[in-house]
């Protein structure tokens, strides 16, 4: 699964994704990380390579808003049937 990350309103980059049980592979701008993404109460903890964060979402229908990293993101999603508003990309203040 491709998908893109802007960050700080640059310039889109490809992040591809691939699952497994137990985790994820990651590879952005051609580097490979290891990721992990568990709930831990009303949060969730994601380690990526070898750091650990604190993670909060909050979801409202396609809209979602995520603490990390010390950071605010938003962002929103279509259905996969295609109706709706039309996608944005995540991005960080």
């Amino acid at each position: 699964m491709d998908l893109q990350i802007a960050i700080d309103g640059g310039t889109p980059r490809i992040a591809a994704v691939l699952r497994f049980s137990g985790g994820a592979r990651l590879w952005i701008d051609g580097r490979e990380h290891r990721a992990t993404f568990d709930p831990v109460g009303r949060c969730f903890d994601l380690q990526l390579d070898d750091r650990c964060e604190r993670i909060y979402v909050a979801v409202d229908h396609d809209d979602a808003w995520v603490h990390a990293f010390g950071r605010a993101f938003a962002g929103s999603s279509i259905p996969a049937s295609g109706r709706g508003s039309p996608p944005s990309r995540p991005t960080a203040p």
